[in-house]
């Protein structure tokens, strides 16, 4: 016969074993491949994807038939489940619909301010709209050699968005 205090326990831990096993399902699924949609725009689809299909092992990603940008995309998913199965939906998205603003650029060469900027907003998820963008040198030199800068995106809302980036023996 099991005591009660020891039943309280063996129930609380079983509501704990419960609660963990469902955050780890909720963190996403083990492997996700995005062929040619950009960072940020995949790893958005991807969450709104596993939210949809909680337990999903692997969700693969593509873009088409039109390119997928900023502004907006469309393709089709293959969510695969824990148990094997899968199942294959569409997607799409409307995202940042303005042109990427010119960066403002103190201490780095232009041409690596420019790729700096292009690399740091394609990382950004698409509902996210860029209002302005700040990139200074941090550590110099900042040539198209090597450097360390450090980016700020300002974002519609006016909310900002502080990254660093380094870069050497080749241009970012």
């Amino acid at each position: 016969m099991v005591s009660i205090p020891r039943l309280l326990t063996l129930i609380l831990l079983a509501g704990c074993l419960a609660a963990c096993s469902i955050g780890q399902r909720a963190a996403g699924p083990q492997s996700v491949n995005c062929g040619n949609i950009p960072t940020g725009a995949c790893d958005e689809q991807v969450e709104r994807l596993g939210q949809r299909h909680p337990g999903a092992v692997q969700i693969d990603v593509e873009c088409g038939p039109a390119p997928c940008t900023r502004a907006s995309g469309a393709g089709r998913a293959r969510i695969t489940r824990g148990d094997g199965t899968s199942v294959t939906e569409a997607w799409t998205y409307a995202g940042d619909p303005g042109p990427m603003p010119v960066p403002i650029c103190a201490g780095t060469a232009p041409g690596s301010c420019q790729s700096i900027a292009d690399s740091v907003v394609e990382n950004l998820r698409p509902s996210k709209r860029v209002a302005g963008i700040a990139i200074r040198c941090r550590v110099g030199p900042c040539d198209e050699r090597k450097g360390d800068a450090e980016v700020t995106i300002t974002l519609a809302d006016g909310t900002n968005e502080i990254t660093g980036y380094a870069w050497e023996d080749a241009a970012p």
